[in-house]
């Protein structure tokens, strides 16, 4: 299986970076505050690449082998060199001095160690220019070809270079045109692989997906859904397709999430149902509401546990457990080191247990243990606790350093009540604090966030 993880954005100017991975603590780690984060990828030797658009006009370095922020724009002696209006990332499956870079209008550019090696454009591939040569969406299947997904219908929709001629300098017979049906869409094309079935998606308003079995020659164009209860709807926005472990595809959307267990059985049956999922209401009523409705999904990853963290265009970060019958946990500004809640990408790094998210206020980087942490919250003390019924005072958090915010959070990480330190210790009211269990997360000054301790309500 295939997939490409890469979030397509419309802008000017490009800039990469690339971080040498390491695992960390469970704390948010603002890794770097000088760029948004629109493109995460892993290469094959497990280095984290992202892409951002910035008001430089070269791709850049930047040293990620300490905790402290990263420097920002290194003297290296390798500059990497522009690219201009990209739309996505890919990297060769096998060798890894080879990044492909898609562009709105300079078509596909091949770079090698960082430099310019081969532009694919309207002079030796199937690409037309019109304005510009639109190559909006990358990625590589199983079998090492390469697919473009191109935008406009000047141009052909989809199109495939062979493994063998990917890093050849190859010419316009080269490459496979399929015979797909009209979708046409101006802005954020993505293209990814499941097996033998590509599928290529749009942003645009209700542009749905389009399936092609590579095998088979068979296609489909999809704009609306059925789902379990038999009820049919259509997003007005798709943003991105994820393959998880259990081969779900999953769709973002402008309004929620639903997964496809099957996505051959499309290519078969355009009535095949879909599953949104559901979470039980905390409450008598024995009802169940679809998991993150309404909700603007644009990303998701799952990490080595099988936890799905999904991030949203302006409500931060939610991570459910697998089958999202239960929200674990939601990340925003209001209990995290989040910066902002406009989130433009996540991935996970199974390997390291380490999630990064980034937003665009820069890149933010957390561990799914929470096992070693490099606050020392031994001697943190939260008193009185529990507290009683008939307790009219105040709750304390001592031995902390000064300027620490400290935030009382429900079960799934609703801030309901914070304050700041003054000196080694903070008090807050608990009176407006229902009967209940509630985590104590602190933020140390230097943005080290850290769950250190639950406090009890008996009311």
């Amino acid at each position: 299986m295939s997939f490409n993880r890469g979030f397509i954005v419309s802008l000017s100017v490009f800039a990469m970076f690339v971080f040498s991975v390491a695992a960390a603590p469970f704390e948010w780690h603002h890794i770097s505050s000088f760029k948004t984060a629109d493109i995460l990828i892993l290469d094959t030797d497990n280095n984290l690449l992202g892409a951002t658009l910035t008001p430089y006009s070269r791709f850049n370095l930047i040293d990620d082998k300490k905790e402290a922020t990263p420097i920002a724009y290194l003297n290296s002696s390798v500059e990497f060199d522009s690219v201009a209006n990209v739309s996505d990332l890919a990297i060769h499956p096998v060798d890894n001095q080879y990044i492909f870079v898609g562009s709105f209008t300079d078509g596909v550019v091949r770079l090698k160690n960082g430099k310019k090696d081969f532009v694919f454009d309207n002079t030796n591939s199937p690409l037309k220019r019109d304005w510009g040569c639109s190559a909006q969406g990358l990625c590589f299947d199983k079998d090492g070809n390469l697919w473009v997904a191109t935008g406009y219908n000047t141009q052909p929709v989809l199109m495939m270079l062979p493994a063998d001629k990917v890093l050849e300098n190859s010419v316009t017979s080269d490459w496979v045109i399929p015979d797909l049906p009209a979708f046409n869409f101006q802005v954020d094309g993505k293209v990814n692989t499941i097996d033998d079935i590509v599928i290529v998606t749009s942003s645009d308003y209700r542009c749905g997906i389009l399936l092609y079995n590579s095998s088979t020659g068979i296609s489909i164009h999809l704009t609306s859904f059925i789902d379990s209860d038999l009820f049919r709807f259509e997003p007005d926005y798709i943003y991105k397709m994820f393959a998880d472990s259990r081969g779900r595809l999953w769709c973002l959307t402008s309004s929620g999430i639903f997964y496809i267990n099957d996505i051959s059985d499309f290519l078969e049956s355009p009535n095949s149902v879909v599953i949104r999922p559901k979470i039980n209401r905390d409450d008598s009523t024995m009802l169940a509401d679809h998991a993150l409705k309404g909700v603007d999904v644009v990303d998701m990853t799952e990490d080595m546990l099988g936890q799905l963290y999904f991030a949203t265009r302006d409500e931060g970060v939610y991570i459910l457990n697998n089958d999202c019958s239960k929200i674990i946990g939601h990340f925003s500004t209001d209990n995290s080191s989040l910066t902002t809640d406009n989130i433009r990408s996540i991935l996970a790094d199974v390997l390291n247990k380490t999630i990064y998210v980034g937003t665009v206020s820069g890149l933010f980087r957390i561990d799914v243990e929470a096992s070693n942490s490099s606050l020392n919250i031994s001697e943190i003390k939260i008193y009185p606790n529990p507290v009683k019924p008939g307790y009219n005072g105040l709750v304390t958090v001592d031995s902390i350093v000064d300027n620490t915010v400290v935030k009382i959070l429900d079960t799934v990480g609703n801030n309901i009540l914070s304050a700041t330190s003054t000196g080694s210790k903070v008090t807050l009211n608990p009176s407006q604090l229902s009967a209940g269990i509630y985590n104590v997360l602190i933020t140390t000054p230097d943005g080290h966030s850290k769950i250190i301790g639950k406090l009890m309500i008996i009311r």
